[in-house]
């Protein structure tokens, strides 16, 4: 009865909040909006305030990206008040001034006059309710805290962007050096990634704010890390898949391959990962029913629901060992499981470095220059060559019952430093960055 009344009570306030937001944007009272956002900043049930504190952080949320900022201040209270703010709000103020505007192409985006003074003012009023607060976002190009971020360096405010898509594909590589997006990356005054490669790619594209880049290495990584313990034998229990979606490595929009002379990736027609997902899915449902005491996961990021076809199918045999999910973060899946399936995520190089049993579904039919250019660099170890090969494998580590884990895997160390930087040492270098 509580938590109902807890969630109406909670919902009332939201409605309020985007009924304050809307009034200020829809009659162009700026200060309505702001306070709709002021009022609606919340703080992170894990991450303690100080009485004392410099000012106030603000941060944009993003599933995944928090979890860098939760393992670093989820023991030790930073020395600002940290705040988060949903981007939904930014969202509809965004969507109100650009009806009927496609995002095809960010280089050829550019926002509307009124959005923009509109923004300036609210960014005025916002500063007044949190004197000279600092803004965090985890990626350059997010439409909606665009603006409010360039008011918000060109007044001195100290803007960090805590870069989270530091994992990137070769292909991904050659395709973000589009220097007409400038425009998105010229207002942070800090700039972290996780890895040496990352840095290299941005230097390249942004000669001017190179000075700005710090590698900081990944904290999320450590959680991982630490699950990886002393050798001993482990039941078989839990098999997890990370499903990745059917274009992942791969850097279109609106599934369109429209980059080829602006990259200098040779031409191909249309590819994409459907028939490897397609044949793991079946995989993971017929054993699913063939070993009742094996617990099956598919874990998904929030809102994929891209293979609604194969979660129809789960719902509908309602096995209760075989489990979709895509919501919510997924680290306590990979903390319960033995081994796990996925391709070209962070989460299937956290597997790794957590001592996993780790199987990438990289078929053998695939590995061709046309696929392997939108795939990680990866040991080959770690690969399958067929669908028959996957569940062979699958199969013989359930009936054996037990694994060794964590296992040892004499590219760790490359993998880690790769991809994750010096993590070991990210939750220090993200509070010195942060200056926490």
């Amino acid at each position: 009865m509580f938590f109902i009344i807890k969630k109406k009570i909670v919902s009332i306030r939201d409605y309020f909040f985007h009924l304050l937001l809307a009034f200020g944007y829809l009659f162009n009272f700026p200060f309505f909006s702001a306070l709709a956002i002021k009022l609606s900043l919340f703080k992170h049930k894990n991450i303690k305030v100080k009485k004392k504190f410099k000012n106030t952080l603000i941060i944009s949320y993003r599933t995944g990206g928090i979890d860098d900022i939760r393992q670093v201040f989820k023991d030790k209270p930073p020395s600002r008040k940290i705040l988060f703010l949903d981007r939904k709000y930014l969202r509809k103020i965004f969507t109100h001034f650009h009806k009927n505007v496609t995002l095809k192409y960010e280089k050829e985006f550019f926002f509307k006059k009124e959005y923009k003074e509109f923004m300036k003012n609210l960014f005025n009023w916002l500063n007044i309710f949190e004197k000279d607060f600092s803004f965090l976002t985890f990626n350059f190009n997010y439409f909606e805290d665009v603006v409010l971020r360039e008011h918000a360096y060109k007044n001195g405010n100290i803007c960090y962007l805590l870069f989270k898509e530091s994992f990137r594909t070769q292909a991904e590589f050659k395709i973000h050096n589009d220097k007409s997006l400038n425009r998105y990356i010229g207002y942070f005054t800090k700039i972290a990634v996780y890895n040496d490669d990352t840095k290299k790619h941005f230097k390249a594209r942004w000669k001017n704010i190179s000075n700005r880049i710090s590698v900081i290495g990944m904290p999320r990584a450590i959680f991982s890390y630490k699950i990886k313990k002393e050798s001993k034998r482990t039941k078989v229990n839990n098999i997890l898949f990370y499903y990745f979606k059917k274009q992942k490595g791969m850097p279109t929009r609106y599934y369109k391959f429209n980059y080829f002379e602006e990259s200098g990736i040779a031409k191909h027609p249309p590819i994409s990962w459907q028939p490897i997902i397609n044949e793991t899915f079946d995989t993971i449902i017929k054993l699913s029913k063939i070993y009742p005491n094996i617990n099956f996961f598919i874990k998904a990021k929030k809102g994929e629901d891209e293979n609604k076809k194969y979660i129809n199918k789960i719902k509908k045999l309602n096995l209760p060992n075989l489990k979709y999910f895509n919501d919510g973060p997924g680290h306590h899946f990979l903390l319960n499981s033995q081994i796990v399936i996925g391709m070209n995520s962070a989460a299937i190089l956290e597997a790794i470095i957590a001592g996993k049993k780790v199987i990438i579904p990289f078929f053998s039919k695939f590995r061709k220059k046309v696929y392997s250019q939108y795939t990680f660099d990866l040991p080959k170890s770690f690969m399958i060559k067929s669908k028959s090969h996957l569940e062979k494998i699958l199969r013989k580590n359930i009936d054996n019952g037990y694994i060794n884990l964590p296992l040892k895997n004499k590219n760790y160390h490359k993998i880690g430093k790769k991809y994750f930087g010096d993590f070991k040492n990210s939750e220090k270098n993200l509070k010195k960055f942060l200056d926490c």
